[in-house]
């Protein structure tokens, strides 16, 4: 995905605020939703997530792949639609 999101960079570079806009927010959504799982059944990451096959570090209770995963994931997805459609963000007022 950290791929695709540079890709999408690269060839789209008027989504390249969208991307990180997007990166951004699902970052802090799937942080919160980690932390809130935590929070409800403690324990549960490390007892759910194969943790011996990760690197090991792990930040406030959520493993470090976790939260790359969700950067990436929110870098690639916030530009796909309009990627794939070809379509220009407007600006209001704008013919």
């Amino acid at each position: 995905m950290a791929t695709g999101a540079v890709a999408t960079a690269l060839c789209r570079p008027d989504l390249l605020t969208k991307s990180w806009v997007g990166g951004l927010l699902f970052f802090v959504y799937y942080s919160l939703f980690l932390t809130g799982l935590e929070w409800s059944a403690p324990g549960y990451v490390q007892r759910v997530w194969n943790l011996d096959a990760l690197s090991g570090l792990v930040l406030f209770h959520m493993p470090l792949e976790e939260l790359l995963f969700a950067a990436a994931f929110g870098l690639y997805w916030s530009g796909v639609y309009e990627h794939f459609t070809w379509r220009r963000p407007t600006l209001p007022g704008a013919q």
